[in-house]
């Protein structure tokens, strides 16, 4: 996957950006392999310190027992916000009996470039599926109903393959109604743009047997609980290379 990451190293910005999270109380999980599961809970960004450059976070109640499980006996903490699509790493300072951690401002954050949000393959395991229908006008209204596995998919949009003969009822930046997108058991609604169609041949890394076009969308109108489920979910699914910061 094209997850790049760009790193902020200047102590300022990187205080700016986690202290805005702050002021928003921008959903922030904490993250940890166990294994090759990943675990996440849900924390609150409390407390900043900016002279002796430390933050305190405490834990979301919802998620005390992953929480616990996460920090356990551990020297540094792995972070991720999905509105900022930022991920960082920060050294345990001290933690409090009532489950209060404090721990010392990262040397630097890191964010993904390119892409909004991180964005996984969900097509050799199905995992995405998409649903809508699309007219093509000629002497007759022609409606074609699709039916598509996801190529691939993030918070910000997806992506499907078509036959050649399927491409011509799409056009680039143009809006579709009523796409819905099922993943992990929730179905997504949403008005999704047209912002790429290319041709992709077969290789080694995209399952593909012969040559199709490749048809990405950006989600238009998305609610923020299903933008919440997407941001978590996709990144739970993250492998360790994927995120390695």
């Amino acid at each position: 996957m094209d997850n790049k990451f760009k790193k902020i190293y200047d102590f300022k910005k990187v205080y700016s950006h986690l202290y805005k999270m702050k002021e928003q109380s921008a959903e922030c999980f904490i993250w940890r392999f166990i294994g090759d599961k990943k675990f996440l809970a849900r924390v609150n960004l409390s407390i900043f310190r900016k002279t002796k450059k430390e933050f305190i976070i405490n834990p979301d109640q919802k998620d005390l027992e992953t929480y616990s499980m996460i920090i356990g006996a551990l020297d540094e903490v792995n972070f991720y916000i999905p509105s900022a699509a930022l991920i960082f790493r920060c050294e345990i300072k001290d933690q409090t009996g009532k489950g209060e951690v404090v721990l010392k401002i990262p040397e630097f954050i890191a964010q993904i470039e390119r892409r909004k949000f991180p964005r996984v393959s969900t097509y050799s395991e199905e995992s995405a599926k998409t649903y809508f229908s699309k007219c093509l006008m000629t002497n007759k209204v022609n409606t074609q109903y699709f039916q598509k596995t996801c190529f691939d998919l993030s918070a910000g949009g997806f992506s499907i393959l078509a036959s050649k003969t399927e491409t011509q009822f799409f056009q680039k930046d143009e809006n579709i109604e009523n796409v819905e997108v099922t993943f992990d058991g929730k179905k997504i609604s949403s008005i999704a743009q047209v912002i790429h169609i290319q041709p992709l041949e077969p290789g080694e890394n995209n399952d593909i047997i012969y040559k199709v076009w490749k048809i990405s969308f950006k989600f238009i109108k998305l609610s923020t609980k299903d933008f919440e489920f997407l941001s978590r979910h996709i990144f739970e699914k993250l492998t360790k290379e994927d995120i390695a910061i």
